[in-house]
């Protein structure tokens, strides 16, 4: 019987809302997802904004402020904050403060490279760099191993990985470090059930209706 507990996440866009949206925050309450990943660059002024691409002027995204005032007073979810851009984490941490939401997030994007510049800026926000899949598919247990041991030492709470590159052997190498694998974007039944067989401890999807009823499964049995 499965008693892990696994996170589902509610890619921004889900359930085919407008990407980085309201719309697409209330779908994942509907489906009582834990946490909604979003997108955020920055303004030229350093103000965080929800999007994908870069924000150039006159852009009329919405902005991150807006997104923690929305989901401030809905204690049962958090954010995936899928950071395009690091150039302002201190004003990221500062809405977060603001709204008493640092506790219910976690960062993540960027490749593991990136660690130093993460670890400075995160203010005590879980992080999950992404890892290489490439890399990774290829790698033996040992180079497992070393990986996990690395992401353990640079500060990473876990490592974010394009779900085809997802194996069990990875997932025991980090778990023996006590970091977490967390699976995108992983939409179709037997990739979820093959994740979740795997050790994955958070999923992202843009089908929260269909990944929270198999996530539910697995934990019964």
């Amino acid at each position: 019987m499965q008693h892990r507990k696994m996170v589902l996440v509610a890619h921004a866009g889900c359930m085919a809302t407008p990407m980085n949206s309201l719309e697409s925050m209330e779908k994942a309450l509907e489906w009582n997802a834990d946490k909604i990943e979003i997108d955020v660059r920055f303004l030229p002024d350093g103000t965080p904004v929800l999007t994908h691409n870069p924000a150039g002027p006159g852009c009329s995204c919405l902005f991150f402020e807006e997104a923690l005032r929305f989901l401030a007073p809905r204690r049962e979810i958090g954010m995936v904050i899928d950071l395009k851009e690091w150039s302002n984490l201190p004003e990221l941490e500062r809405l977060q403060r603001r709204y008493n939401m640092l506790e219910r997030n976690l960062y993540a994007g960027n490749l593991i490279g990136d660690m130093e510049t993460m670890r400075k800026g995160c203010a005590g926000v879980p992080y999950y760099p992404n890892g290489d899949p490439r890399m990774l598919s290829k790698a033996g247990r040992a180079e497992l191993d070393e990986f996990a041991r690395k992401a353990d030492e640079g500060g990473a709470a876990g490592i974010g990985l394009f779900y085809p590159a997802v194996t069990a052997q990875l997932a025991e190498s980090l778990h023996a470090q006590g970091l977490k694998l967390s699976a995108w974007t992983v939409d179709s039944p037997d990739e979820i059930r093959r994740v979740i067989a795997c050790g994955a401890d958070m999923i992202t999807t843009n089908r929260p209706d269909l990944a929270g009823r198999i996530m539910e499964e697995a934990r019964h049995g």
